[in-house]
């Protein structure tokens, strides 16, 4: 019996998220400054999931800042898993302006932080592009010198400053 609950709920949900998923029929371009904002139709999206969730899903979640902050911090180390695009100081920053507030965003239907701080991982990534286009025809190389890259940040701290930053870059 659970087994065919869980197939119907499975069903219903993905049938009803290609009906919320519909483009009406937009072409989006993206010009490399522009700021992303979540249409109409993507805030209905994200109410219609939230209500599903919060109804539906096997652990009662309960929606408070506690897990705001828990998706902050995932969303945070996805978009910058090897902590080479922000510094401490401005996942600080970001943490304290949006951490506690992505569970009130999700139950009004709103993804203004999760487009806010994509919008910054955005910017921050073209900065990046930038300064790595501008040094590639003018940096030289002495490989006589014992010099080493760590690629794999995930368990080093943020950089604690812009310089920081720029010296990983």
């Amino acid at each position: 019996m659970f087994k065919k609950c869980m197939l119907l709920i499975v069903v219903f949900l993905g049938s009803s998220s290609t009906v919320l998923a519909y483009n009406e029929g937009k072409t989006v371009t993206y010009s490399g400054n522009a700021i992303l904002r979540p249409t109409p139709s993507e805030e209905e999206a994200g109410k219609y999931i939230t209500r599903n969730l919060l109804q539906n899903h096997l652990r009662k979640l309960s929606v408070n800042d506690s897990l705001s902050r828990e998706i902050f911090r995932r969303y945070i180390e996805n978009l910058d898993a090897d902590k080479n695009l922000f510094t401490a100081v401005e996942v600080d920053n970001l943490r304290r302006f949006y951490a506690n507030r992505i569970d009130d965003d999700f139950l009004a239907g709103r993804a203004d932080a999760g487009f806010a701080i994509y919008n910054f991982f955005l910017k921050r990534a073209r900065e990046k592009m930038l300064f790595m286009k501008a040094l590639a025809g003018t940096v030289q190389f002495d490989f006589t010198l014992p010099e080493t890259l760590d690629i794999d940040r995930k368990s080093d701290p943020w950089p604690a400053s812009r310089r920081e930053l720029l010296e990983q870059w």
